[in-house]
């Protein structure tokens, strides 16, 4: 992953952050993380782009607006992540 972007994943990404929101599973997008490092096989680019962009949208919007417009059933697609089941 670039350096420069570094800072921008440990501000989006951050693990708390997405437990605290109850969209992702911290855990998922850890794996992604990871694997994407590790470079080889796994390059998730394009996921965890896509992922940073939705938070850093998220985080422009109220908090109560942003959650209710959130749709994790959209037929055809398949989940980045899977939601947190309980999450607040």
């Amino acid at each position: 992953m670039c350096h420069e972007l570094e800072s921008l994943v440990q501000e989006f990404l951050a693990p708390a952050e997405l437990k605290r929101q109850g969209i992702y599973d911290p855990n998922l997008v850890e794996l992604l993380l990871r694997q994407h490092k590790q470079g080889g096989r796994f390059n998730h680019w394009w996921k965890l782009w896509l992922l940073m962009a939705l938070q850093m949208w998220l985080r422009s919007k109220p908090a109560k607006m942003a959650k209710r417009d959130i749709r994790l059933d959209v037929p055809g697609i398949t989940p980045i992540c899977r939601p947190v089941l309980g999450a607040p």
